[in-house]
């Protein structure tokens, strides 16, 4: 349980994050390209594995890695700016609201177990953010480009935590968790580098951004590492994931409210407590 506490508190923190680099004037895109680089360096520097850069090639969760590598560039975009034009509390949202899809898939390919109490607590979640997603502020109908940012957080986070799942039940032995999270923050790094000089954009940050990096890429190593620990733990995946991304809502929004001045309607607080009793169903 520890585990999933700590994914919580770490995967939460990104927002937060992502919503300070606007108040303290950091280059969001350059940041995202150095915390990738400090969250290699971390994964490489805590691995206790002899490898060589050959048998990665060749390792069998490689090509997960690499293309887990492109979408935590893509995604981590999409959320940086849907954290400024959304704000936190409404992009954690529609982001979590895509655990409908490793949780569906926890069910068809890994066959999980689940009680009838924590099915009615998923039902409920699912019933909780959508209450706390009804918002006149978002205008949906008004602007295509929100309606595309808002179907990214939910369907793209719901690929990658179907991936690291896959990647953790077949490809991924227990001992292989840090150098698989450290590969997959590389694969994220070249490829953001790449995409950053193909945009013929020199990568010149300040020390704000280069701080602002460091930190994100410390708190997005321990996303990764952590739900791989917690996917680990012999709770069945749909548990996992729900868990998560319920806990994630939660503390999302109570930052967004306090931290942001993110108000919330009458019909979002009654969605935050059917989320709690989501949460304690399902435990």
């Amino acid at each position: 349980m520890i585990y999933i506490l700590l994914c919580i508190l770490a995967t939460s923190s990104l927002y937060i994050i992502f919503k300070s680099f606007e108040r303290y004037k950091v280059s969001t895109n350059q940041a995202i390209v150095i915390n990738y680089l400090a969250a290699f360096i971390l994964g490489y520097t805590t691995n206790d594995l002899d490898f060589t850069f050959q048998e990665v090639f060749k390792a069998d969760w490689f090509i997960a890695s690499l293309i887990l590598g492109i979408c935590f560039f893509a995604m981590f975009n999409m959320i940086g700016l849907s954290s400024v034009k959304l704000g936190v509390s409404i992009t954690s949202l529609f982001n979590k609201l895509s655990l409908v899809i490793p949780v569906a898939l926890g069910f068809f390919l890994y066959n999980d177990n689940i009680s009838t109490k924590a099915i009615i607590g998923m039902v409920l979640g699912i019933v909780s953010i959508l209450f706390v997603v009804n918002s006149p502020k978002l205008k949906i109908g008004k602007s295509r480009f929100l309606l595309f940012l808002l179907l990214i957080q939910f369907f793209g986070p719901g690929l990658i935590d179907s991936l690291v799942k896959y990647s953790q039940e077949f490809l991924v032995t227990k001992h292989e968790f840090s150098l698989f999270s450290a590969v997959t923050f590389f694969c994220a790094f070249a490829f953001g580098l790449t995409f950053t000089t193909l945009r013929r954009k020199q990568l010149k940050p300040d020390f704000r951004t280069i701080l602002g990096g460091l930190i994100l890429g410390v708190v997005n190593y321990g996303t990764i590492y952590f739900m791989l620990r917690s996917l680990n733990s012999g709770l069945e995946s749909s548990k996992v994931f729900m868990i998560i991304n319920l806990g994630i809502i939660i503390l999302t929004s109570i930052s967004g409210i306090f931290l942001f001045k993110e108000g919330f309607s009458k019909i979002q607080y009654i969605g935050f407590l059917l989320a709690l009793v989501s949460c304690y169903l399902i435990l």
